[in-house]
């Protein structure tokens, strides 16, 4: 019974693939297309993806000859594509041509925001980031196809000089760009964590870290951030990192972006070398120059800083449509702050 529910759950998956695929044919080059890993669709003959985007994406190159077979679906199209990858979250794809170097984002769950489209724009003023055209009223998004060096696949040192690299253009949109008081945002994240049964040493090391640090919070400017800031999606060429996969842009505290891309190495890719660098004072002057951009101080407390940025991270991971599942939260939580406090 289990074998028979198993293999109806994989046809059903299969279908709905396929389905997708189906969905966005127009775009796609005509021929043989191999659906068997979950995470892509590509041609059979020319959608070999690059490096980068197999480690970005845990892609495997070689699913096997039976299951390669047995994914097989026909696509009739005038289309030049021969990626497709969907959306885990969304209705949304992604649709690649390496050869043009083009990449397509086909928006199925509704037209572009104009306030992303802007926060967009700000963003590239200040950091390197993919050209891009927004096009069919805001259903479409067509932007460049980086190539270069993952991040995550660079040694430490390369790493830690690519961040200073970031610091350094963070700066600058805070400088230019800084507007308003992510407070809030921050008060909205600890209401919540103190509505949900955490751990009492861990509510007390989140009181401690925030308590003398509440007050700049709350003058702590928002930018436009990235958002989901991770080594994957940030590739690096000739040394300036370049911010990939912008879907989730939006405004949020000047040091969100890469204080959370410090956390979500050691938290997920067990990688502490950018927290060793933190902690350490080997990230001091350019963090420094970020918190006087903000007309700030730059803490003494290195760990203080990360902690508004977690609770935030874990909020927004755990809430949706205004809903926050108090499980997950509590999760995120404990395992993204344990990561920074290794204690719990």
């Amino acid at each position: 019974m289990r074998l028979v529910q198993g293999l109806a759950r994989a046809s059903a998956r299969r279908h709905a693939r396929h389905a997708r695929l189906k969905r966005d044919a127009h775009f796609l080059r005509a021929g043989l297309w191999i659906t068997a890993n979950p995470k892509m669709a590509r041609h059979w003959r020319h959608g070999q993806p690059p490096p980068q985007l197999r480690r970005a994406k845990g892609i495997r190159s070689r699913p096997g000859l039976l299951r390669t077979l047995a994914s097989l679906t026909w696509i009739r199209s005038n289309g030049t594509h021969t990626i497709f990858l969907p959306n885990a979250y969304k209705a949304d794809t992604v649709l690649i041509d390496p050869a043009a170097t083009s990449v397509l984002r086909v928006l199925h769950s509704g037209p572009v925001r104009q306030a992303s489209i802007e926060s967009r724009i700000r963003l590239s003023r200040h950091l390197d980031t993919p050209a891009f055209q927004v096009l069919d009223d805001g259903r479409l998004i067509r932007e460049e196809f980086v190539r270069g060096e993952d991040f995550a696949a660079l040694p430490s040192r390369a790493r830690i000089d690519a961040f200073k690299t970031l610091l350094a253009g963070y700066t600058s949109l805070c400088a230019h760009e800084g507007r308003g008081s992510a407070g809030h945002l921050f008060d909205t994240a600890m209401i919540a964590s103190e509505e949900i049964a955490l751990p009492q040493e861990l509510t007390a090391f989140i009181v401690a870290q925030t308590t003398t640090l509440r007050p700049d919070i709350a003058r702590w400017p928002l930018v436009p951030s990235h958002k989901d800031m991770s080594a994957e999606n940030l590739i690096v060429c000739d040394g300036r990192p370049v911010l990939v996969d912008l879907e989730w842009v939006a405004c949020a505290a000047f040091c969100y972006d890469p204080l959370w891309l410090i956390v979500r190495e050691a938290a997920t890719a067990h990688r502490r070398d950018l927290l060793e660098a933190l902690l350490d004072g080997r990230l001091d002057t350019e963090l420094q120059a970020l918190w006087t951009a903000a007309g700030l101080r730059l803490p003494d407390n290195k760990v203080a800083v990360l902690v508004p940025v977690i609770l935030c991270s874990a909020y927004d991971a755990a809430t949706s449509a205004g809903v926050t599942e108090p499980t997950r939260f509590r999760r995120y939580l404990q395992r993204w702050l344990g990561s920074v406090q290794p204690r719990y």
